[in-house]
């Protein structure tokens, strides 16, 4: 709810809430301080808290995670940890950063997500990520700027409707 409130959002439950919640849950987003993860996860086997804001923390099966989301992608598509990256600026960015051939940290990050990361960049808020990609170029193989590509041109082509290539020429 703080992390809604501060946004100034409105929180409202699906109209289908009882059947959505009877089906499998794999990640839980929750609005707590630090101090509360011990007691949150009481009694609780096999899920873990990786924070993103000291406020709001995600719930997530243990040994799951983004670092994990990273080697499935590249298994998916047949590419190798060198030849990814990855941006990020939170707790639950770090096994990511360590899990992609590049970890940049962005301009906002902690400092211990910094210290992890390959390289930092510009804020979230001042573009970083498009600034390091532009400006490190010798940093990303041809295999990931198609694999960036290819993937910017299906996420514009489900959001807009047109044919991927129609995004590409």
């Amino acid at each position: 709810v703080q992390y809604y409130a501060f946004a100034d959002w409105a929180i409202t439950a699906a109209p289908d809430f009882e059947a959505v919640s009877r089906q499998p849950v794999y990640q839980v987003v929750m609005s707590c301080l630090a101090a509360d993860h011990p007691a949150i996860l009481a009694g609780v086997e096999n899920a873990a808290i990786t924070g993103w804001w000291d406020r709001a923390v995600d719930i997530i099966p243990r040994g799951g995670g983004k670092g994990l989301g990273v080697e499935k992608i590249l298994e998916h598509y047949g590419l190798t940890r060198e030849q990814s990256i990855a941006f990020g600026d939170g707790e639950n960015d770090l096994e990511m950063i360590r899990a992609a051939g590049t970890g940049v940290a962005m301009g906002n990050a902690p400092d211990f997500i910094k210290a992890a990361a390959d390289a930092v960049t510009e804020s979230n808020e001042n573009g970083g990520a498009a600034i390091a990609i532009d400006t490190e170029p010798k940093t990303l193989s041809a295999p990931l700027v198609k694999f960036i590509a290819r993937a910017f041109a299906d996420y514009l082509a489900e959001k807009t409707g047109k044919e991927k290539k129609d995004l590409r020429a």
